[in-house]
């Protein structure tokens, strides 16, 4: 029987596919009694190396329990753990025989209302099907509005927690606008972060910040305010009722037009309770 010789590049090839193959698979994280546990190759799910933690993960995870990521700690284990491994391109498990500690991970109850994403203090929806361009984009996000004011580290969240579960690399409008050289955020914002391609309106793919046409078919993310008052009496809810349980007039409406100085407040088109600065106890 002749010898069957595969060159050397050929080989390495080869080698390359089938790691490719085998470990371009999406990173599976589950917490199981506050352990943080990876699945392996093998399909089975064990404690995540501690030196291989990312608050990513955390935030992952706790995302899949409807919940937002609170903190995490170090716990020593009595058995094996998994670490995550990335290239440029992939990410990967691997046995990490020599690491006895995990990671305890602690969620707290989402504050965005059902059906929304939270993403840091932004509680997101996405759009299920596309629209014709910003102006369309806006009217589907009414009344909330488009994304504004992405940090780099919540574009991060979104290309490792919500663009896997989309086998396209479609686009997501965002509020983002050019304006001469700079680019802004719908609420005034600059944007910080560099944006490539050509367009007016910026837009999110691939989780990156691209410009657009204005009059383009996309997706949209729409940000609506945290069912919570903070503590610098900021809120964006969706709470319509008075203390004594009656509902509230539209912020538009003559006469709530005519009892308040038009300059100071904002005349928009629904009836969501608002801090205002003659009244810091109550929105």
């Amino acid at each position: 029987m002749q010898a069957i010789i595969i060159p050397i590049p050929t080989m390495r090839l080869l080698l390359f596919l089938f790691s490719f193959f085998l470990f371009n698979q999406a990173i599976e994280l589950k917490i199981f009694d506050d352990l943080l546990e990876v699945r392996s190759q093998n399909g089975l799910f064990f404690p995540l190396c501690s030196k291989s933690f990312h608050q990513k993960y955390g935030e992952q995870a706790c995302a899949s329990l409807s919940s937002t990521f609170s903190s995490h700690s170090t716990v020593s284990l009595q058995q094996y753990t998994y670490s995550i491994g990335c290239t440029t391109s992939i990410c990967f498990t691997f046995l990490s025989a020599f690491c006895k500690t995990g990671v305890k991970v602690f969620c707290s109850s989402s504050l965005c209302a059902p059906g929304t994403l939270q993403l840091g203090s932004k509680c997101l929806s996405i759009s299920t099907v596309p629209v014709q361009g910003y102006s369309e984009a806006k009217a589907y996000c009414s009344p909330y509005s488009l994304l504004s004011s992405l940090k780099s580290t919540e574009i991060e969240s979104i290309r490792e927690t919500i663009l896997p579960s989309f086998t396209d690399t479609r686009v997501f409008l965002t509020s983002g606008l050019r304006q001469g050289s700079t680019w802004k955020w719908g609420n005034g914002d600059t944007v910080e972060q560099e944006v490539t391609g050509a367009g007016r309106c910026l837009a999110l793919q691939s989780g990156a910040l691209v410009a657009t046409d204005c009059d383009s078919e996309a997706f949209v993310f729409c940000e609506s305010g945290r069912e919570c008052i903070g503590k610098n009496k900021e809120y964006s809810g969706t709470s319509n009722r008075t203390a004594d349980g009656r509902n509230c007039l539209m912020w538009n409406d003559p006469s709530v037009l005519f009892q308040r100085d038009q300059t100071e407040v904002e005349i928009v088109n629904h009836n969501y309770c608002r801090f205002i600065e003659q009244d810091e106890k109550y929105p």
